[in-house]
């Protein structure tokens, strides 16, 4: 996942900002996309999202979606906008009952 939220990506892009690669905030969101399909795919077999380890990449996304909700909350605590989990991707996970705590 990248470290810029979409938010970021668009506030550089909006002053002008050159990134190395220009699609790098789309990529991001489209292997988000991705791998929040593979989710919805593992919860149709399974009906639950807790995806066990020896599922390797997915088990890592969902477990890095799990830190940055944490982080998330921190910064929201703290009275800041900016976080690694957009409100749109939460909502998106909640929708389909994500744990955020594991």
């Amino acid at each position: 996942d990248s470290p810029l939220t979409s938010d970021q990506c668009n506030k550089l892009e909006n002053i002008g900002f050159n990134f190395v690669s220009p699609p790098t905030c789309a990529r991001w969101d489209q292997h988000w996309d991705q791998r929040f399909r593979e989710l919805l795919d593992f919860k149709k077999i399974y009906g639950h999202t807790n995806v066990p380890k020896r599922y390797g990449p997915l088990a890592q996304w969902v477990s890095r979606q799990q830190a940055k909700y944490r982080i998330m909350k921190a910064v929201k605590a703290k009275g800041c906008k900016d976080s690694p989990l957009t409100s749109d991707k939460c909502k998106k996970l909640e929708n389909i009952g994500f744990v955020f705590v594991s």
